[in-house]
């Protein structure tokens, strides 16, 4: 009955049911008021039905009015180009233009009188092109970004690679400092970049190189070495990378984050996005390409600025770059080798397998913990011999950093075996001890002849040693205190490691000079 409603409330109710229910409905009219068997008490369905499609049409308000718009997501995702009045691209004559039309008088929520811009300084080096200044060595490179198909083309070559600057001394604190902290010590980093294709930086930095021969504006390093350690946390830690770059006339790339990406690309093509193609001349030549544009410095920077001070210890025509690589980057030893035939590598490790292990676990959060997830080929094969990818996800983080760890051994000691370039560095037997005994001396002498530094004399490797060994930078391996996981960091260390540390100690005494 209809007759028991008054007549404003039944009003209402009607007209309601005339914006949510089509007149058609009928059957839906007449759940509307239905009683119950009972007769008590009237249950109106329709009515209840009505009252859930108002509150999720007022939840969808709600969301519509909290979702930000896509020009605000893109601003807050890129505060550089809000900063800048906008994002832009370049151009196939390499000059800036505003990305999408744009308007470029900074109009917009991206103008300079955004809140968001406000919140930057201004661009230094706005007004120049900068393919200008990658050939110039204004800016260099601190990053790139590859599709997941970059290196999946048949052609040899590598596509859709970007690369992005800003303007850092590479050699910051004197050189053999990770990358990531000489990019820190930069403000025009902190808060602007470049983003442009690879090839046409390369492209850029070639013909600055060809029209600069006497090297005014840019010095071109020669790839002359490649230092890998096992353990080391600690920034300045590795002594022969620390003592490479005080050399006059040499340059050090520290964990360049560019470097390792171009090294890795194929390994997180396949465990990430699942793409199996890749294709090794392309990258074969992203890593030279890369490492190319990592070889470039202007003079007075860094290291260079010794080199003029110390005339005696620099050759002007030898101008050296030496790479320091981490040791997720060791499992890609072959790839370098591959990449640089005829640059030496040395391996930095401990002779403690606990001792590495520890290092890498102190914190929990270090690369060898999330590489179960997404493991490199070397990796996979090490979860092979144990049972498996499932196996593999299935250990502890002391146990895959283990497993880690031995895997970039294995690879070491098969390049080591299989090649002429390559040297093996125990902390304890060859780095520790002083001058007593003359260690130091006999370590300075194989290096020396390894990394081609005869035109320094031994005097002079003697002072940069005992610089380096007492500066403060260098700290102990897994210093940290007293920890409550020993046991299951020798547990693991034995278990996984084992095998490969005595691999690796049988190689180094047969090819031991």
């Amino acid at each position: 009955k209809t007759s028991d409603i008054p007549e404003t409330r039944r009003g209402r109710e009607q007209n309601t049911e005339d914006r949510l229910i089509p007149r058609d409905s009928a059957p839906v009219c007449r759940l509307s008021t239905a009683w119950s068997s009972h007769g008590s008490r009237r249950i109106n369905f329709g009515r209840r039905k009505r009252q859930r499609l108002d509150s999720r049409h007022q939840d969808r308000h709600r969301k519509t009015m909290r979702t930000p718009a896509p020009l605000l997501l893109l601003l807050l995702a890129s505060p550089r180009a809000a900063a800048s009045g906008g994002s832009y691209d370049v151009s196939a004559d390499g000059t800036p233009v505003p990305a999408s039309g744009e308007a470029s008088d900074g109009d917009g929520p991206g103008g300079p009188d955004s809140l968001i811009a406000q919140q930057f300084t201004s661009d230094p080096l706005g007004h120049r092109d900068p393919l200008e200044m990658v050939g110039d060595g204004t800016v260099g490179l601190v990053g790139i970004s590859l599709l997941p198909t970059s290196l999946a083309g048949p052609g040899g070559s590598h596509a859709m690679v970007e690369g992005q600057f800003c303007s850092y001394d590479p050699a910051a604190g004197g050189g053999g400092l990770p990358a990531g902290i000489a990019e820190g010590r930069s403000e025009h980093c902190a808060e602007h970049r470049y983003a442009m294709p690879l090839r046409d930086a390369l492209r850029a930095a070639r013909d600055a190189d060809a029209s600069d021969p006497g090297a005014v504006r840019v010095r071109v390093h020669e790839l002359s070495g490649i230092v890998l350690e096992e353990g080391l946390q600690t920034p300045g830690g590795d002594l022969v990378t620390s003592a490479l770059a005080r050399l006059g006339g040499s340059h050090v790339v520290n964990a360049h984050p560019a470097l390792r990406d171009a090294l890795s690309a194929c390994d997180v093509a396949r465990a990430r996005f699942g793409v199996e193609e890749c294709d090794r001349a392309a990258h074969v030549e992203l890593v030279r390409d890369v490492v190319h544009l990592l070889s470039r410095v202007r003079p007075g920077e860094g290291a260079e600025a010794d080199a003029e001070a110390d005339a005696e210890e620099a050759t002007p025509d030898r101008r050296t770059m030496y790479v320091k690589l981490s040791m997720e980057s060791t499992v890609y030893l072959p790839l370098l080798a591959e990449s640089f035939p005829s640059a030496p590598w040395t391996l930095v490790y401990d002779d403690d397998a606990a001792h590495a292990l520890g290092a890498v676990t102190a914190t929990g959060r270090g690369p060898c913990a999330r590489s179960a997830r997404r493991p490199s080929e070397a990796l996979v094969r090490k979860g092979e011999e144990i049972g498996g990818a499932e196996a593999l996800r299935s250990l502890s983080v002391h146990e895959v950093c283990a497993a880690y760890l031995s895997a970039g051994l294995d690879v070491a000691v098969r390049e080591f075996e299989d090649g002429d370039r390559g040297m093996l560095i125990s902390r304890s037997e060859d780095m520790d001890g002083g001058d007593g005994d003359g260690k130091a001396e006999a370590f300075l002498d194989r290096m020396k002849g390894h990394f081609g530094l005869e035109h320094h004399g031994a005097p002079a490797l003697l002072k940069v040693w005992d610089l380096v060994s007492l500066s403060p930078v260098i700290v102990s391996n897994g210093g940290r205190g007293e920890r409550d996981d020993l046991a299951e960091v020798e547990r693991a260390s034995e278990l996984f490691m084992g095998e490969s540390m005595d691999r690796l100690r049988r190689a180094r005494r047969r090819k031991m000079v």
